[in-house]
């Protein structure tokens, strides 16, 4: 016995051995398995001309915003967001979170923070390094050595 495509995407989701999968068919015909592929057809497997599709041509909102503000959205995130993930946004963030004045107040006080020390020792040391010698505040808790605040100094 064939499976019908719809049947396919079922054992796809519930795996069966193929040896099985006629008698599993058979025995649920009107059953839950029948309501199931309805159901999956109808609000998940929607037909393509259904999908809404968006044009690449669009330019996301982020990207027309002036530099300050970006960077005024990037400082509120905070060191850690902007080196682990902010900055890989677009083209504008990198360029924003490359600026010293974004870099001038530091803070690394995040319990968390004290988990995974050679990772934050790492992230200071670029956050300090992206400040330009603009360094005015910087805050350190949970990590950090003795190495790390003589780097800090000679910056």
């Amino acid at each position: 016995m064939a499976t019908t495509p719809l049947a396919s995407t079922y054992f796809d989701f519930y795996p069966a051995p193929h040896h099985k999968r006629a008698r599993l068919l058979d025995q649920s015909r009107g059953g839950q398995a029948s309501k199931w592929l309805r159901w999956m057809r109808t609000n998940v497997l929607m037909p393509l001309n259904k999908i809404p599709v968006v044009s690449s041509s669009l330019v996301p909102p982020w990207i027309e915003l002036p530099g300050d503000v970006t960077a005024n959205i990037l400082q509120r995130l905070g060191a850690e967001e902007v080196l682990r993930s902010a900055q890989a946004v677009c083209t504008t963030c990198w360029k924003v979170s490359k600026d010293p004045l974004l870099w001038r107040v530091i803070d690394f006080s995040n319990p968390r923070q004290g988990l995974f020390n050679d990772e934050y020792n790492a992230m200071c040391r670029c956050a300090v390094d992206r400040s330009q010698g603009q360094l005015v505040d910087l805050t350190i808790q949970y990590f950090g050595d003795n190495a790390l605040m003589d780097y800090v100094a000679n910056r």
